[in-house]
């Protein structure tokens, strides 16, 4: 079981990363798993993230990879059955909508 001891006492055994194929997220999966997480759940769509990123994490077999969007209202939903934790690494900030109005524009930015 993981336990993150710099926020208390805490144990997550399921972490969803949003956005985990891209550097940031895939960088955070390498460190969950070097924590000992259970069960790390990725989503990505790989506009931008690589599956290539993942191999080092993938590769201890607790990782487990969901190719979809997260504008997917009902894939979110049930990707989130049993997550003790979301970390949001996900964004399209390439979208022209994103550059003109990022917050409040409905996507991912």
């Amino acid at each position: 079981m993981g336990t993150f001891t710099e926020i208390g006492q805490v144990n997550y055994d399921r972490i969803l990363i949003t956005g985990g194929g891209g550097l940031i997220g895939s960088h955070i999966a390498d460190q969950l798993v070097e924590l000992g997480i259970e069960e790390i759940v990725i989503l990505d769509n790989f506009t931008r993230g690589a599956h290539s990123n993942l191999a080092q994490a993938i590769s201890h077999g607790r990782v487990k990879l969901i190719e979809g969007d997260i504008r997917d209202r009902n894939l979110v939903m049930e990707v989130m059955k049993g997550i003790d934790l979301g970390v949001p690494s996900s964004s399209d900030s390439n979208h022209p909508v994103c550059r003109r109005t990022p917050i409040g524009s409905g996507s991912a930015c």
